[in-house]
């Protein structure tokens, strides 16, 4: 059941906390390593990135093709971070909101919308993927669709919210469902509870629903 709306700070603090949530996650961006892809995992606070840093290191990901960048991140060593990820030396950045703004890496094919948030920052998120490059991948948009009220609006019920942008994307002929939408709670729910929230999240496009 969805719970009654809280502060933002509360709802982040409770998303922090649901450590089997963010290994799940972790073990997809692990499998699209795995593929060769050039990544992009979009992600709230440092202590956050940092614990994704680590996981992903668990899992198998070489730390020397693993980059964080965010806000405090010298302007110099972002300059390289972006050269490293342009020729494939890094696979994978970990970052926040830095992403939303004047960055180009042309080879990047892989967002994963961690933390996601509302229709303008999707757009933009959705644009770095769907830029040429000779040697990238399809692209691929990972997008998480978590319970608490405070995310789901941001989804699908405020004015401005992400299922516009895929209505949107969903009507052009780019590539053929390349957003893939994720309820890291799916599997943990009955039959009948799973078939209402596919119903739920496809009822706009042909998107398809991740399990994990």
């Amino acid at each position: 059941k969805v719970k009654k709306p809280i502060f933002w700070r509360g709802a982040i603090n409770q998303w922090i906390a649901r450590k089997s949530i963010h290994k799940k996650i972790a073990s997809l961006i692990c499998a699209a390593y795995k593929k060769n892809r050039s990544i992009a995992v979009i992600l709230k606070e440092k202590k956050i990135i940092t614990m994704y840093y680590d996981l992903l290191i668990e899992m198998g990901v070489d730390k020397d093709e693993i980059v964080i960048m965010i806000g405090d991140t010298e302007k110099d060593y972002r300059k390289e971070i972006i050269d490293d990820m342009k020729t494939f030396k890094k696979k994978i950045i970990l970052t926040s909101k830095l992403l939303d703004k004047a960055i180009s890496i042309n080879r990047l094919d892989t967002v994963f919308n961690v933390y996601p948030k509302d229709e303008a920052n999707t757009e933009q998120r959705i644009g770095r993927i769907c830029r040429t490059h000779k040697d990238k991948n399809e692209p691929l948009f990972v997008d998480f669709v978590y319970d608490h009220v405070v995310f789901y609006e941001q989804f699908c019920t405020k004015k401005f919210n992400r299922m516009n942008v895929y209505k949107k994307v969903a009507k052009t002929d780019y590539v053929n469902n390349f957003i893939k939408l994720v309820n890291p709670y799916f599997n943990s729910r009955s039959v009948e509870e799973q078939e209402i929230e596919r119903k739920k999240l496809n009822n706009a496009s042909n998107f398809s629903i991740l399990k994990i």
